[in-house]
């Protein structure tokens, strides 16, 4: 069993892609013994943006806080579209994806994700 407040975990710079003014505190990941989803909490600055990205696991999200432009593919033509506080979003795998911040304030977002691991069985 792993327990932690949110609070005694230090953020960490996203440096990855094109990402800008991202941070991620993790939350639930492999080094706390989970073997099959990990969890994460993301912090945008204003104007920021996650990596433009797509990964062979799936994500859960959900939208704590702030307002983004969701980036997104469908039927193989680039879309985007508008999330909110509150919203929840489902990241099938390889799906395309990027969180843009377009509020005042940060985006705060908590993700689960899948473990690599589940994926590379099925291969």
């Amino acid at each position: 069993m792993h327990v932690v407040n949110v609070g005694d975990v230090e953020f960490k710079e996203l440096e990855k892609g094109d990402a800008v003014g991202v941070r991620v505190k993790y939350l639930v990941g492999e080094e706390h013994g989970a073997k099959n989803f990990y969890l994460r909490l993301y912090e945008v600055d204003k104007g920021g943006k996650t990596p433009l990205d797509r990964h062979i696991y799936e994500h859960e999200v959900y939208i704590a806080k702030g307002v983004a432009t969701l980036v997104y593919e469908q039927d193989g033509v680039r879309k985007t579209r508008v999330v909110k506080e509150g919203d929840t979003i489902y990241i099938g795998s390889n799906e395309l994806h990027q969180f843009i911040n377009i509020g005042d304030d940060k985006l705060v977002f908590l993700c689960v994700r899948g473990a690599e691991r589940i994926y590379e069985k099925k291969e």
